[in-house]
């Protein structure tokens, strides 16, 4: 399974550089940059519902659920490596590597960047920039994440326009978070990207 998988990826970068190198050969300047820009914002999109998919994948392999009251995120090592010893367990589901029991990264890299992919429960009532997590009695989400230290605020507002027809990156469908401007005086800057995959039985209730 995770062969095909690869194969599966494989087969959707050779389909974006076609794309691209198809592109070449009949516009130039800032519309061959605005054709390659918007072939890599599709990519991620696609990268993202993917790590959905293996998300449900896993959970119809395993019937685990790793969805937990104490904290709003998904340990998504679960499913690139089988910590959890289930004789079900057929992953890997995506291609990717470990970071940590929150974030795994990418396979694939945004502007020689790493992506590091996270899982996270999440309301679906209007966000703010401290608190994004589901509260009892509200309807709550499955929320794929993608970060890079990267500024990539303009592609989170081509995203956002695309999905949810308005620049709105607390609400809707696709949210994001321009860390360099949260955070304020600390060392830390870059992008997350939230979308919303799944509608979960909320862990407060």
């Amino acid at each position: 399974m995770g062969q095909n998988k690869k194969a599966a990826m494989f087969g959707l970068d050779a389909r974006i550089a076609l794309a691209i190198f198809g592109a070449l050969s009949i516009i130039t300047g800032a519309t061959l940059y605005s054709a390659i820009q918007n072939s890599k914002t599709t990519a991620l999109l696609i990268e993202m519902q993917e790590v959905g998919k293996a998300w449900e994948q896993y959970y119809l392999d395993t019937a685990i659920s790793l969805v937990s009251s104490s904290s709003e995120h998904i340990n998504i090592e679960n499913l690139i490596k089988n910590t959890v010893n289930s004789t079900n367990w057929k992953g890997p589901y995506i291609t990717a590597s470990e970071k940590s029991n929150n974030r795994i990264i990418s396979a694939t890299k945004y502007n020689g960047v790493d992506k590091e992919f996270s899982l996270y429960i999440g309301k679906d009532s209007t966000w703010d920039i401290y608190n994004q997590t589901c509260v009892s009695a509200e309807p709550c989400f499955i929320w794929v994440g993608v970060s890079t230290t990267l500024d990539i605020s303009d592609v989170a507002k081509r995203i956002d326009i695309e999905i949810d027809k308005v620049d709105n990156n607390y609400q809707g469908n696709f949210r994001w978070v321009n860390y360099s401007t949260r955070i304020g005086t600390l060392k830390f800057a870059g992008t997350t990207l939230y979308y919303k995959y799944a509608a979960i039985k909320n862990p407060h209730d």
